[in-house]
């Protein structure tokens, strides 16, 4: 947001939704807080406190992965134009993930389009254990619980449609 004027309209809403945030949830939330609230950042994070360097850190434990399929790893209805195209740093990610994690494939794409996708998708060796086709096309919501230890077990991370993986994997053994 910063460097971006805001209209009235804009302003209001803030106010707002500041209002709002403080008597809901009965604390001060900050003017910035309300700013990040009704416009996040193209690639957001939830869960993860900064993705600023890059690097998705994460635990060793074995892990599932869930991707959304178009604008997310192939061009947004790009199978529909000139067919299907990998996005920058689709490979470069699916080649870093650990062998025993499992991925899940997820698309508002029809079951008749799977097997040409599968295909293009393991030609460019992106492996995946699951396509779970026909899915609405709103929001993918994701719940999961804490470890006792405190380990975070989800996270949500949305991308700019069309622009690819814009992050390296560090498995942490420490974690």
């Amino acid at each position: 947001m910063s460097g971006k004027s805001l209209d009235s309209n804009q302003q209001k809403r803030i106010s707002q939704s500041h209002k709002t945030k403080n008597a809901e949830y009965g604390r001060e939330q900050s003017e910035a807080e309300a700013k990040r609230d009704l416009f996040p950042r193209d690639d957001t994070i939830n869960g993860i406190e900064s993705l600023d360097s890059g690097v998705l850190r994460l635990s060793s434990l074995p892990k599932t992965w869930l991707f959304d399929i178009d604008g997310t790893l192939v061009k947004h209805n790009g199978f529909l134009e000139n067919g299907e195209e990998l996005l920058p740093g689709v490979k470069e990610f699916f080649e870093n993930l650990p062998n025993e994690d499992i991925v899940i494939l997820l698309t508002a794409r029809k079951n008749s389009q799977i097997p040409a996708l599968a295909k293009f998708l393991q030609e460019n060796n992106i492996r995946f254990n699951h396509i779970l086709p026909n899915l609405p096309v709103g929001e993918r919501i994701l719940i999961n619980d804490c470890k006792p230890s405190g380990l975070k077990t989800a996270y949500a991370i949305s991308t700019k449609r069309d622009e690819g993986i814009r992050f390296t994997l560090d498995i942490d053994k420490g974690i």
